[in-house]
């Protein structure tokens, strides 16, 4: 199992605005005050948000304890008015929600498909709606825990229909792979299941400076 490590959060600079930013309580990054929020107009429709927790729940340790890695939760932004596609079992599964939903309580690192022309990004967001309502995938959970335990491999699945049951990252790579016709495969550190690690891991994916801007206190 890959031992976690503290990976940069290019979203947060310190150097931008040094009366802006706190560092974590762990000391091993910045991330900005509450006041303030990503310049969401450097996102792009298919881009790949990844969510570090600061405070991370027992459930989010214990994927954080499977994945050798630090991040527990992944999205796919869809532009519009903030919106993000994401599979989740507070939302019974895929559903569109909002950005804002995660910004208070986590580290943000966002990637994105190099060379993709904005037909392709929008083909990502696309496929990712399609696919709202979803189940959640508790199975698959439980497939890759038993593998960890037992060496026991299941099938690699892709989802071929909208009955098929996902977790988060999972719903990212459909996404990517229906987008290229089935030329972005990404690899797998733990078996079978696609993590939120993997993602925040892959070469095929590269990392998206976002500054972050004040927002105005009301008066």
């Amino acid at each position: 199992m890959a031992t976690g490590q503290a990976r940069p959060i290019l979203c947060w600079d310190s150097a931008q605005a040094t009366d802006s930013w706190e560092r974590s309580p762990d000391n091993k990054y910045w991330r900005p005050k509450t006041r303030f929020y990503p310049d969401t107009r450097q996102l792009q429709a298919g881009d790949i948000l990844l969510f570090k927790p600061l405070k991370p729940t027992l459930s989010q340790r214990t994927i954080q304890m499977y994945e050798g890695g630090t991040f527990t939760h992944a999205a796919i932004y869809l532009q519009a008015d903030h919106e993000i596609c994401e599979s989740d079992p507070a939302t019974n599964g895929v559903a569109i929600t909002s950005l804002e939903r995660h910004l208070t309580k986590n580290c943000v690192l966002v990637r994105r498909v190099p060379d993709l022309q904005p037909e392709g990004r929008d083909k990502i967001a696309e496929m990712a709606v399609s696919l709202v309502n979803t189940p959640y995938g508790f199975q698959s959970i439980f497939e890759s825990v038993v593998e960890r335990l037992t060496g026991k491999h299941f099938p690699v699945r892709y989802t071929k229909s909208l009955k098929t049951p996902m977790i988060c990252s999972a719903l990212c790579e459909h996404a990517m792979l229906a987008a290229s016709k089935g030329t972005i495969f990404l690899t797998r550190r733990t078996g079978s299941l696609i993590m939120p690690e993997d993602l925040a891991a892959a070469n095929l994916l590269q990392d998206v400076d976002i500054t972050w801007k004040l927002v105005r206190e009301k008066l």
